[in-house]
């Protein structure tokens, strides 16, 4: 087994595993095996490992990706060509939220700006995507009123 087929199984295992079963692990390794598990600053901020299967990130495109396709470049642009079905013409999102795109928080942040200035992109998430009901501003603020009442009625001092 080579070294990159190992480290993907024990990447696998780490994201799979309980915390208490790693701990049992790097235990019984510390103990019995004489192993040492010291982990260097770099590598505490060092970001998850981004699996092979995993779309490219939004960060790490290259100038000129979007020439092939003749279209305006955009994050659309780019979540259809890299989520859901891949196909331009007909796509479809496959269930795709806006939840999903979290791990890339370049694309998300800048998909958000976008759908601000551009409402008829939000088309390209599954319909049954759960969304905030519109809550009228006056009722906002009785709720806000009365949350605050109640919490104040709960911890305040009793003599």
């Amino acid at each position: 087994m080579s070294d990159n087929q190992r480290l993907t199984a024990l990447i696998k295992f780490l994201k799979a595993a309980s915390p208490e079963v790693i701990a049992e692990h790097i235990s019984f390794a510390e103990e019995k095996q004489g192993a040492s598990f010291e982990f260097s600053q770099a590598a505490e901020k060092a970001s998850a490992p981004h699996p092979a299967d995993a779309p490219p990130l939004w960060a790490e495109r290259k100038p000129g990706w979007n020439k092939p396709t003749g279209q305006k470049a955009s994050p659309v642009l780019w979540i259809k060509m890299h989520y859901g079905n891949k196909d331009l013409e007909n796509w479809d999102g496959m269930g795709l939220t806006r939840a999903d795109l979290r791990h890339d928080k370049p694309l998300y942040l800048t998909l958000a700006k976008q759908l601000k200035g551009h409402p008829e992109y939000a088309g390209i998430f599954s319909p049954n995507e759960s969304r905030r009901p519109y809550i009228d501003p006056q009722e906002a603020v009785e709720r806000v009123r009365l949350q605050k009442r109640t919490w104040a009625r709960n911890n305040s001092k009793k003599p």
